[in-house]
């Protein structure tokens, strides 16, 4: 069964997709996340490290440590993506560049 027209008074079909595309960000930021911390658990299980140092920086490995360097690189990557979309739309709909 297909969806049909939306019989909401004043339902605005961008914002709709809007939220559809907020919703997919999100899973998609929760599963880098959970992926990365599953990550962090087998590195720690299977190499029985409980540290290690970058740039004479400790850093820890642990589950948490990853899902959270998962889930700030990943949403930082979705964020820079939606900014440049707007730049370009912008762009499109600005009358200031007229390239014929």
């Amino acid at each position: 069964m297909t969806p049909g027209p939306s019989t909401t008074i004043g339902s605005d079909p961008a914002s709709s997709d809007q939220r559809r595309l907020l919703g997919y960000g999100l899973a998609a930021v929760i599963a880098i996340t959970a992926l990365s911390a599953g990550t962090g658990y087998a590195v720690q299980a299977w190499t029985g490290l409980e540290e290690t140092t970058v740039l004479a920086m400790p850093v820890a490995i642990s589950s948490g440590a990853f899902a959270l360097y998962g889930a700030v690189v990943s949403t930082t990557f979705f964020v820079t993506l939606v900014l440049v979309f707007y730049a370009v739309s912008m762009l499109e709909r600005s009358d200031e560049f007229d390239l014929e």
